[in-house]
């Protein structure tokens, strides 16, 4: 074989090794195609939500404009009413899974070069529009990437597959938000969108190969199975799951959002804040990330639970103490946003479990999709009533409400899975 043969045929045996991959195959090929699925989500949206911003203002776009790139993620939260028609339909040629998944993947690629060729200046509402579709085109796909995730995981696995999922958002803020936005300054917006779209284009096509599983893992099969997603929701563990997932997260998550305009107020410059996130924030998140999915096997689904909210109650209070003194070193903002991600790829891994756990079945793509949006819905609609309370009485006694209802809270959730343990339907019991 000559060498132009050998180079040739290095993309196709890379191709070959996705191809088969059924819930029998081993954990690494799975954990590679699931990688490359999420990858290909999350790096373009780390672009989008963590350069963007920086890019729109340098182009003297308003603030107003940049604050409607949050409108961006609602298409992520309303996978719930829709998701049971991705579970439903889909060309049997194609397969039930890459129905969705390829086509919708090139289709963003394409809409990615497509505004490659618009001006931000003078075209940002064509190119918001355009991000709007891509972001629907994404989280529909999601769905399927989701449940395929589910339907090829081994119980044991799926939290590296809620591993993989968290993962993939840091090493997309740090590729798309960081490196993508380092190389803006040499290739300029045109460029930058192109070699998007073919990363993206390129990150999809191990998704070609794969032969869907005809029987998927179902752990704990739900009675009567119901279709849809309000059957789905009515089954007693989701319904249980749902406070679960709620009751020890909102307010954390909403002051996840406070904390980066925390920083500014407190006297950290942007440039010393993204220094911070790209070389101790987001990496030590990604580490976490994946210890959490070796801890949650170990110490199982409550103590690591218990875990998340002492540390979460003691990141608020060392947040409180440093609005009271109204300012901040950059070394102590580098410890509490290394804290601040490390603790949200924590509780993404632990929720990701317990979600697809219960999803496994015939309409997983649904059940994940459902658990999962409400699970993300509480931060949306919580972030702007909760920068109204911060307007008005500060960030001081902003956290330290955030902490009492976080305390609260958390008396709250033991109360509901010690119910639910009585009733013999705790959500709990299903991440083990």
């Amino acid at each position: 074989m000559n060498s132009r043969d050998n180079l040739a045929g290095h993309p196709r045996r890379a191709l070959r090794a996705f191809a088969g991959i059924t819930p029998e195959a081993g954990l690494i090929r799975k954990a590679l195609l699931l990688g490359s699925l999420y990858l290909c989500q999350a790096l373009p949206m780390g672009f989008i939500f963590g350069g963007m911003p920086i890019i729109m203002r340098s182009e003297h776009v308003p603030l107003q404009q940049i604050g409607l790139l949050f409108v961006l993620h609602f298409p992520w939260a309303m996978k719930i009413f829709y998701a049971a028609r991705v579970d439903r339909h889909y060309l049997p040629t194609l397969g039930r899974r890459k129905t969705w998944i390829v086509p919708l993947a090139w289709l963003s690629a394409i809409l990615f070069f497509t505004i490659s060729f618009l001006d931000m200046g003078r075209h940002y509402p064509v190119i918001f529009a355009v991000l709007l579709i891509y972001n629907l085109a994404m989280a529909t796909s999601d769905i399927a990437v989701d449940g395929y995730a589910t339907d090829i995981l081994a119980p044991g696995e799926m939290r590296w597959g809620a591993t993989l999922q968290a993962c993939g958002r840091f090493a997309g803020m740090i590729l798309g938000g960081g490196l993508f936005l380092a190389l803006y300054g040499v290739l300029g917006w045109p460029q930058i969108c192109r070699l998007l779209a073919l990363a993206q284009f390129l990150l999809s096509l191990p998704a070609l190969t794969i032969r869907e599983p005809s029987a998927p893992h179902v752990p704990h099969a739900m009675p009567g199975d119901r279709p849809g997603v309000l059957g789905f929701l009515k089954q007693p563990r989701a319904r249980w799951a749902i406070p679960a997932l709620l009751l020890p997260t909102a307010f954390f998550f909403c002051g996840f959002q406070m904390r980066m305009p925390l920083m500014a107020d407190l006297g950290l410059i942007p440039k010393e804040a993204g220094t911070i996130l790209m070389h101790v924030g987001y990496p030590v998140g990604f580490a976490a990330t994946v210890l959490s999915g070796w801890l949650l096997k170990r110490v199982g689904a409550l103590p690591f639970l218990r875990f998340f909210c002492l540390g979460a109650i003691g990141l608020t209070a060392a947040t409180i103490c440093h609005a009271g003194r109204g300012t901040i070193s950059p070394t102590h903002a580098a410890i509490l946003l290394a804290c601040d991600n490390a603790l949200l790829g924590a509780i993404n891994v632990w929720a990701y479990t317990l979600i697809m756990r219960l999803s496994a079945g015939r309409q997983s793509g649904t059940g994940v999709a459902a658990l999962g949006s409400i699970f993300m819905l509480p931060p949306l609609i919580l972030a702007p009533p909760a920068g109204a309370v911060g307007d008005r009485v500060g960030f001081f006694t902003l956290y330290s409400g955030l902490l009492a209802l976080m305390l609260l809270c958390w008396a709250m959730t033991e109360g509901v899975l010690a119910e639910a343990k009585r009733r013999g339907s705790s959500p709990l019991g299903v991440t083990k």
